[in-house]
């Protein structure tokens, strides 16, 4: 019985540091306490002591979540809400945190990621141009109709100075 306390305290001092350094889900953790190779009942009670001591948030770590990689990464709506339901969050939550984000601000981001794109680009042909901008600006999870509003500007701006 005191191995079993001794290694669910060891754990439970580790993963607290982990939590305690940046914000993690419980997905997050599992893995880490399997890497450790804690036996899963003991996994069970760390995380739910550490839910209960708001170690882990999964509303305040979607938040920075959305934030870091859509700020930082660039990443659009669709491979963040893909990454979070990866990682078992609940729906909701999710929602709640793509919805923080503006949409000028949101559009800023792809028009700015496809501009960097298109000087990238060596095609002299404006529909190869636009097809890689799309192919882009879908790889980085932003939705159809806003990479085409992006480059639509885009391509506008570049006709027009010409």
């Amino acid at each position: 019985m005191d191995q079993i306390n001794d290694t669910y305290k060891s754990a439970l001092s580790k993963a607290a540091a982990i939590c305690s350094g940046s914000e993690k889900c419980v997905a997050d953790v599992k893995k880490k306490l399997e890497q450790w190779q804690v036996d899963p009942s003991i996994a069970n009670r760390v995380i739910e002591t550490l839910i209960s001591e708001k170690f882990i948030d999964h509303t305040r770590y979607t938040t920075y979540f959305v934030r870091d990689k859509f700020r930082l990464n660039k990443w659009g709506k669709r491979k963040i809400v893909f990454e979070l339901s990866r990682k078992a969050i609940d729906r909701d939550i999710i929602e709640e945190a793509i919805n923080a984000i503006a949409d000028e601000e949101y559009l800023e981001v792809v028009e700015e990621i496809l501009k960097v794109k298109k000087r990238q680009i060596r095609q002299k042909d404006i529909w190869q141009t636009k097809a890689a901008l799309m192919r882009y600006g879908l790889s980085k999870g932003f939705e159809p109709d806003v990479v085409n509003r992006a480059i639509a500007k885009l391509i506008k701006i570049d006709v027009d100075d010409e």
